[in-house]
């Protein structure tokens, strides 16, 4: 039987319990992970919509095993870091990746 890797960012999610929580606002500002009461946890990202000033957030995805088609740690880190750049260009990102979802 194959061993599940347990990280120090599943034990955080099993201690804290539901709830939503600051990822690491040191290194990645606005991102939150979201703990329903059973145990999903989702990725969001909260920012300022460029031309707006308003804020806005989006859902990123499932934390949870790439294999899966879910977003581990550096999954959404690189998605993060593009979002941000996105933004610093003046697009919103969230708008951005609904156009692509349509194309």
């Amino acid at each position: 039987m194959a061993k599940t890797r347990v990280t120090q960012f599943d034990k955080a999610i099993r201690d804290n319990g539901a709830g939503t929580f600051t990822f690491n606002k040191e290194t990645h500002p606005g991102l939150y992970y979201r703990v329903s009461p059973q145990g999903k946890v989702v990725w969001v990202y909260r920012y300022i919509r460029p031309g707006t000033g308003k804020p806005a957030q989006a859902t990123l995805g499932t934390y949870g095993s790439e294999k899966e088609g879910k977003l581990g740690i550096a999954a959404v880190g690189s998605l993060w870091l593009e979002w941000r750049k996105l933004l610093a260009e003046g697009t919103d990102p969230q708008y951005q990746a609904k156009e692509q979802r349509e194309a």
